[in-house]
C-alpha cells in the first residue's frame, strides 16, 4: 500500500492536471468504508496484540480501508503461527527426534506470508522506502519559470 501524498503539498514541476488528478485520488481513498478495527473473532492472544498493535499504527500512518481487513488478519495470524514455530524451535532447537524440526518449515513459511503482506501494506522498509522514492520524484525544487508555464 503506497502512503500518498497530500495534493496540498505537492511543489515542483507538476502540473495543474497531475495535481488534479492526485486531488481526485486523494478524496477517493476518503470514499472507502473504514476500517473496523474491532478485532476478528478467533485470534489467539499472541494474534490479537499484534492485531491491536498494528492496526493503531496504520490508522495513523495510512488511509486503510475496510477492504484492508482480511490481508491485516491473514499478517496478524500468520505472525502468530511465526511465533509459536519460534519458540517450539527455541524449546526443541532445529533438529528433533534426529530430524529438521517442523516447526522449522511452518516458521520459514509464516515468514514467507508476513514479507508478501507487510509488503503490500507498507510494513517493509523496502516498501517504506519506495514511497519516499516516489515521494522524492515530484519533490523538486520550484521554478518560478515552471509555475508561469503551468497557468500559476
Amino acid at each position: 500500500m503506497n502512503r500518498v501524498k497530500q495534493s496540498s503539498k505537492m511543489t515542483g514541476h507538476v502540473s495543474n492536471e497531475e495535481k488534479a488528478e492526485h486531488k481526485d485520488a486523494e478524496n477517493a481513498l476518503k470514499d472507502y468504508p473504514t476500517l473496523d478495527v474491532e478485532p476478528p473473532k478467533g485470534l489467539n492472544a499472541t494474534a490479537l496484540r499484534e492485531w491491536k498493535r498494528l492496526t493503531s499504527l496504520l490508522m495513523e500512518n495510512l488511509p486503510v480501508s475496510a477492504l484492508d481487513r482480511t490481508a491485516i488478519e491473514m499478517y496478524v495470524r500468520a505472525y502468530a503461527t511465526y511465533i509459536t514455530a519460534m519458540n517450539a524451535i527455541r524449546k526443541d532447537g532445529l533438529v528433533k527426534d534426529g530430524r529438521k524440526n517442523p516447526y522449522f518449515t511452518i516458521a520459514e513459511e509464516s515468514t514467507k506470508t508476513i514479507r508478501a503482506i507487510g509488503n503490500d501494506l507498507g510494513l517493509t522498509i523496502s516498501s517504506r522506502q519506495r514511497l519516499e522514492l516516489n515521494k522524492a520524484k515530484t519533490d523538486k525544487p520550484s521554478d518560478p519559470f515552471e509555475a508561469l508555464l503551468n497557468g500559476g
